[in-house]
């Protein structure tokens, strides 16, 4: 035993944490915001907001041990992920001239992974009514998957009820928002 090294156990985050990682966030920008309070330079105060949000998703990032699953997208959203399932994902998006800037999503109850059959199924139903129960095919974490969230985190006016889960499918009931994600491209954890 003495050869052993003793390896520490990382905490890792939980739902709790990734509201104060939004929390937190919102503050920040709040404070850019009375910073230029008046200024009508749009540009300047969304370069100084997208330069904290691409410094806080970095910042994120150096503690991607404390997460459940760390990746990004082809569009080049970056998700974060904690074991019990909800996820938190930066969006990086066109501002509508030709310049991206990163926003940050609402925390999402549920993520799972769909392959593109599956997409193009749920895509041609437009949508899930309302007491319906629909399966919804699942595949595994990787590379070319897209992400599949279900219900804003702790917004319980509207829920997809998650009736049942199964190794490759889970069985859903209700309409509420979901969201499809790009094709996973790079995994970071």
């Amino acid at each position: 035993m003495e050869n052993f090294k003793k390896v520490e156990k990382i905490k890792q985050f939980e739902a709790k944490d990734l509201s104060g990682i939004c929390n937190k966030y919102y503050d920040a920008v709040d404070k850019i915001y009375e910073e230029v309070e008046g200024s009508r330079d749009y540009k300047k105060i969304r370069g100084r907001i997208e330069e904290y949000t691409v410094g806080y998703m970095q910042e994120l990032l150096k503690s991607k041990e404390k997460f459940l699953n760390v990746f990004k997208t082809e569009n080049g959203s970056l998700y974060f992920v904690v074991k019990s399932g909800q996820s938190l994902r930066f969006k990086k998006q066109e501002t509508g001239n030709g310049d991206f800037e990163t926003k940050i999503n609402p925390i999402m109850d549920k993520i799972f992974f769909i392959d593109e059959g599956e997409v193009y199924e749920i895509m041609k139903e437009d949508k899930i009514e309302l007491n319906e129960e629909k399966i919804i095919k699942i595949v595994k974490y990787g590379i070319g998957v897209r992400p599949f969230e279900l219900n804003f985190y702790k917004d319980r006016s509207t829920k997809m009820e998650i009736v049942e889960i199964g190794s490759d499918n889970i069985l859903v009931k209700g309409f509420a928002p979901y969201h499809i994600g790009h094709k996973i491209t790079e995994i970071i954890k």
